[in-house]
């Protein structure tokens, strides 16, 4: 009887066993682990939405979301056309692709038309050296999708007659059209921040220039030696003229400065041989050494109250100059300022300058007549050396007060006898 009441005990246990198992899924279907394929083939997570990246059916595949228009980092692209053939980098910080010209002793059509976009992702630069010495390039179409030109883009495009540079551009690279000798006709646009260094360096047929008010500053030989450059009109915008800017525009005959101008560099205007007149604006505070040196056909030049300081030889040589007029702001004349000045016959100085320097007036053989105001301290050596037909010094001041002034050797010269005519009376000049 022990026996058997431990068999019906089993048999009890294994029944209650049973149907706990078959109670656990009421509609008879087993039920599968989340992650797990099913018999028909089917995925299905806890919540029945598909996971990112995994299959939900056989034939239909989700990828995780990424932008299109985002290519991966370092992707390169390669277009081979018949204008050429072409190497497109993207740059993740420019947000869109790099043009380059990958063989650029290949004779591509002399007409080019860039493209906006590759894949629909902008074309937004053009890239440093990308039409080095392209020699065979006449004319160059930029769309409106880039935004800057890199340095010496286009450097050595000695048959490149023309180029517009549209609205969207706001840098230009250094060089960028350096010896760009047949080109004639440059349109910058609007959104253009700078002029950079040797820009338009050697574009010997270069023959007008606007420069939009957008542009801050022109840089160091930015348009040296364009020889043909006939007007230049710098825009409102620019606050400094570099380095040699326009030195040697030989037939650079109209100029107009912009009214933002605080500086101009030293031999700024060198050389600009044709160039008969200029209007210096009234927020120029400081004209640099040599800066318009040996333009010998300027005839007269009004140096405005704004001005404190004329640089080393700033007009010397400018053979054709009579008349000067210095404002009221200038404290110093400097050396050599108006040296060889052959034609200058007429003077008048602003009552603020306190030295004239050695050589300032120096060779200005037409001066037969200088007025120089009580401001006055000092006067360096051959102020007005080899000034031969100087006869007439007015001094703005009382005779006590020209007593004061300090006069280098040979301030007026090797003449002697010349008389200071004072408010107050005569001081002769019997000694060097």
């Amino acid at each position: 009887m022990k026996k058997l009441a431990i068999i019906l005990a089993l048999l009890m246990v294994l029944t209650l066993c049973l149907s706990a198992c078959t109670g656990a899924n009421s509609s008879g279907d087993p039920t599968p682990l989340d992650g797990v394929e099913d018999s028909y083939g089917n995925f299905e997570s806890s919540d029945s939405a598909p996971l990112d990246g995994v299959e939900d059916s056989y034939d239909d595949f989700k990828p995780v979301t990424t932008n299109p228009n985002t290519p991966p980092p370092e992707e390169t692209v390669y277009d081979k056309t018949s204008d050429g053939e072409f190497e497109y980098c993207y740059d993740a910080q420019k947000g869109g692709y790099v043009l380059k010209c990958l063989d650029n002793e290949k004779p591509y059509r002399a007409v080019i038309a860039l493209k906006d976009n590759i894949n629909g992702i902008p074309v937004v630069a053009i890239g440093a050296k990308a039409f080095w010495y392209c020699g065979t390039l006449k004319s160059i179409t930029i769309p409106e999708s880039v935004t800057s030109i890199g340095a010496c883009a286009f450097w050595g495009c000695t048959s490149l007659t023309s180029i517009t540079i549209p609205d969207s551009v706001t840098s230009i690279g250094y060089s960028a059209f350096y010896e760009c000798k047949s080109l004639v006709s440059v349109t910058i646009g609007n959104s253009v921040t700078a002029i950079e260094e040797y820009t338009f360096c050697d574009c010997e047929s270069l023959e007008n220039i606007i420069i939009p008010d957008s542009v801050a500053y022109i840089g160091e030989r930015a348009f040296y030696e364009c020889y043909n450059l006939t007007s230049a009109k710098i825009g409102n915008g620019v606050t400094s003229i570099d380095y040699q800017a326009f030195y040697k525009c030989e037939n650079l005959t109209s100029l107009t400065i912009g009214n933002s101008v605080t500086s101009i560099g030293e031999g700024a205007f060198r050389y600009c041989e044709s160039l008969e007149s200029i209007t210096i604006p009234n927020s120029v505070t400081s004209i640099g050494n040599l800066a318009f040196a040996d333009c010998e056909s300027l005839e007269s030049i009004t140096i405005p109250n704004s001005v404190t300081d004329i640089g080393i030889q700033a007009f010397m040589c400018c053979e054709s100059l009579a008349s000067v007029t210095i404002g009221n702001g200038v404290t110093s004349i400097g050396e050599g300022a108006f040296n060889a000045c052959e034609s200058l016959a007429r003077v008048t100085m602003g009552n603020s300058v306190t030295s004239i320097g050695e050589s300032a007036f120096s060779g200005c053989s037409s001066l037969t007549s200088i007025t120089i105001p009580n401001s006055v301290i000092t006067i360096y050596a051959a102020a007005f050396i080899s000034c031969e037909k100087l006869t007439n010094i007015i001094y703005d001041g009382t005779v006590e007060q020209w007593n004061t002034v300090s006069l280098g050797k040979y301030w007026k010269g090797y003449s002697l006898g010349i008389e200071v005519k004072c408010s107050n009376g005569v001081v002769k000049t019997d000694s060097y």
